[in-house]
């Protein structure tokens, strides 16, 4: 299967992209979160998540297996790091104590629980 993602003046960020093993792709574009199901024939885009303030530079999605509600954690120049539902698009935690522009975050891939480091 072959996917062609819209361009994006994020691509720069080494971070900008994550996939999980269910099909569920999230994109980081200007200062949203798209989220794809790329299982889906055709990909299937499933919502856009208004994320941030400033441009998003990186995203991280929670993948321990069976683990519900998927998550996200998105970082952006806004200096805030935010968790979201992606099941009901909902912020979930956030944490706005940086003082300087993000430029990564990070989720373990063998824990349930999302740290933000």
């Amino acid at each position: 299967m072959e996917c062609v993602l819209p361009a994006s003046p994020n691509w720069y960020c080494s971070r900008i992209v994550d996939c999980s093993v269910n099909g569920t792709a999230c994109i980081g574009a200007k200062n949203a979160i798209d989220v794809w199901d790329i299982r889906a024939d055709p990909v299937r885009h499933v919502c856009r998540i208004d994320a941030h303030h400033d441009r998003i530079v990186a995203v991280s999605l929670c993948h321990a297996a069976g683990y519900v509600p998927q998550k996200c954690c998105s970082a952006g120049e806004d200096g805030m790091v935010r968790v979201w539902n992606l099941e009901n698009r909902e912020l979930m935690q956030e944490h706005c104590h940086h003082k300087v522009c993000l430029y990564d975050n990070y989720v373990p891939r063998t824990l349930r629980l999302m740290y933000i480091v």
